[in-house]
């Protein structure tokens, strides 16, 4: 008895790292006010900015670089010591991203109501996770998702072939997010791309190698707060002008309302999309395309319903957020993990809405329907570096002259809105932090799979302690670098690469999962064949959308590719499953034993017994 009670014993958390993070939050703040100092007192603007832009990076880190750790437990798990509230930041901040910060803020502005496909299929996604896979996964406790699918069917196929797509789910996501922060960086610091690529490569490496998932988790939590912080703060100072609240997430409806107005007056036209229609405005400058509250103007109905389940499945998938859970010291702290996810999530989708209104409110104000000569600086400094353009025809600039960037809509605020460069800094500062979250999370998944389950595979649980982290740290390594060169040469919008990695997710992972879980009939075949099928159909589709006639299947978007995986996957999974003989009792009692949140973690069980056999233990 006493031998069950140390196994079902939770880790202990430091009770010091509120303090800690309080003192980097403090630093930063105080950081941003020393700055906001020397720039009145006449220091040049461009140190100014890469003082706030660089600090977070080396202070993340020296987090990094502070948590080394060669044991196996703190490498892949982060010892299992991560709170709730850690936890739940990064789970927020890498399910949007850098990818989802700019794009959908830059599609929120330009289409209105019609991006909301994606806020929805985020947080959809995270809740579909909390509810269905996380706590049980977590129970579980095995280190990838790979590996809980080759324990949970006793399958080394299914542990090879799901760590295989889930590999490509994972290339796709991190390439999108270097993509997106060097797009980014380059719009305000006219440099080559592969200058921009490398640094972001190495920020990466540097705050996951010494530590793996332990340095990652703290320097992620760092990040998170940096990303909070400045998409909060400046729109929130513009909440105070126009509302005197800080709260622009439920007061921008005043500006809004001032907005709709000024898009009647100014003849925003608007025709409704085919039901199938799934127009996303690219990386060049586009004018706004349709009134803000009118829906379904560039993307038909059935494709936003389309768009949202697959973002959804595609999210609730995602290997990077679903292993976070096993970093939680047991499943209840899971599960306050994903609330805190949810609810930071939820700020964050809330607060994007409001920068687009605003966006749009000052650009009707200051630039359009004005004569080309009373430009406001701000504006004309936009044109200048790029993240505009404007077309005037005769003596007065139309709604369509003005046009702006996608993914640069979300610094337009704080310009427009005349505040200091340090508060622009702050926000330029965010984006990055989002990048380096996102990628770092979704690289190190990434070279987790590849050294756990396609190098070492079955003999991971029995390689040395030391041998199997060096072995992570050169995929992680290798990985890295690869991507790197994949990112300068893959010239292409990352929403697409994002799009498409969720649609994979969607197709092959999702469908599996819930059935590994909510299904005992499910067999080891039956998860391989539908996990295939899905993946396939999936791939098809993208690439002869993009890549071969573009041609979409039944008209839908290749990067809705996930309308067709999915239900393969659970038609051919079902139907292999029923047609071969039924799971062992073995796999039937994992199953009931995942579903009971309390008692030792199944992983760390089957680890224990195994070395027990080896050594000749009873």
């Amino acid at each position: 008895m006493a031998q069950a009670k140390i196994h079902a014993a939770a880790p202990r958390i430091n009770p010091r790292l509120g303090t800690y993070f309080s003192i980097f939050v403090s630093a930063f703040l105080s950081l941003a006010a020393l700055l906001m100092i020397l720039e009145e007192l006449g220091y040049p603007e461009h140190w100014v900015r890469l003082g706030m832009v660089l600090a977070p990076v080396v202070l993340a880190g020296v987090i990094g670089l502070a948590t080394y750790s060669a044991a196996t437990e703190d490498y892949f798990v982060a010892g299992r010591r991560v709170p709730a509230f850690c936890n739940g930041l990064i789970i927020a901040v890498t399910a949007l991203g850098g990818t989802g910060l700019l794009a959908l803020t830059g599609l929120t502005y330009l289409t209105g109501v019609d991006a909301l496909f994606i806020s929805l299929g985020l947080y959809a996604g995270i809740v579909v996770a909390a509810v269905l896979l996380v706590p049980f996964l977590r129970k579980f406790g095995a280190y990838t998702i790979p590996s809980y699918l080759g324990l949970r069917f006793e399958s080394r196929s299914l542990r090879i072939v799901s760590a295989i797509i889930l590999s490509i789910v994972a290339l796709l996501i991190v390439v999108a997010e270097m993509r997106v922060g060097a797009i980014f960086v380059k719009s305000f610091m006219r440099v080559d791309r592969s200058t921009l690529i490398w640094p972001v490569v190495i920020a990466m490496v540097v705050t996951i190698l010494p530590g793996g998932i332990r340095s990652l988790s703290w320097s992620n939590t760092a990040w998170g707060l940096v990303a909070i912080i400045a998409l909060l703060v400046p729109v929130g100072i513009l909440s105070v002008v126009y509302t005197n609240l800080p709260l622009p997430q439920i007061t921008y409806a005043n500006v809004l309302s001032e907005v709709t107005r000024l898009e009647a007056v100014n003849r925003l036209s608007y025709a409704p999309a085919d039901a199938l229609s799934f127009v996303i405005p690219g990386l060049g400058s586009r004018p706004m395309l349709k009134p803000y509250l009118l829906p379904f103007g560039t993307i038909g109905w059935a494709s936003f319903l389309i768009a949202s389940i697959c973002i959804m499945f595609g999210t609730a998938a995602s290997p990077a957020l679903l292993m976070r859970g096993g970093t939680s010291p047991d499943v209840l702290t899971t599960r306050k993990a994903m609330g805190w996810a949810a609810f930071i999530l939820g700020v964050m989708l809330l607060t994007i809405p409001a920068i687009a209104v605003f966006t749009r409110h000052a650009l009707f104000l200051d630039v359009i329907g004005r004569s080309p000569d009373t430009i406001p600086h701000w504006f004309s400094a936009l044109v200048s570096a790029g993240r505009a353009s404007l077309e005037p025809v005769g003596n007065v600039i139309a709604l369509e002259s003005v046009r702006v960037r996608r993914d640069t809509v979300l610094m337009i605020l704080p310009s427009a809105a005349g505040m200091p460069t340090v508060v622009v800094a702050i926000a330029t500062a965010g984006v990055i932090a989002a990048v380096c979250a996102a990628a770092s999370s979704t690289l190190a998944t990434l070279a987790n799979m590849l050294s756990e389950d396609i190098v070492l595979r079955q003999n991971a649980s029995t390689t040395p302690s030391a041998s199997r982290v060096l072995t992570a740290r050169i995929a992680l390594a290798a990985s890295a670098l690869l991507l790197g060169g994949i990112s300068l040469r893959w010239t292409i919008d990352p929403l697409k690469p994002f799009l498409w990695g969720l649609s994979i997710a969607a197709s092959a992972a999702f469908p599996i999962l819930v059935m590994s879980i909510w299904w005992k009939r499910v067999t080891k075949t039956g998860a391989v064949a539908g996990m295939i099928a899905g993946a396939t159909i999936a791939l098809l589709a993208i690439l002869r959308d993009e890549f071969i006639d573009g041609v979409a299947w039944f008209g839908i978007d290749g990067m809705l590719a996930g309308a067709f995986g999915s239900p393969a996957a659970v038609i051919v999974g079902v139907a292999v499953s029923l047609l071969t003989p039924r799971p062992s009792k073995r796999q039937i009692d994992l199953v009931r034993d995942m579903r009971v949140p309390g008692g030792e973690t199944i992983h760390d069980r089957i680890v224990r017994l195994s070395r027990s056999r080896t050594l000749g233990l009873p």
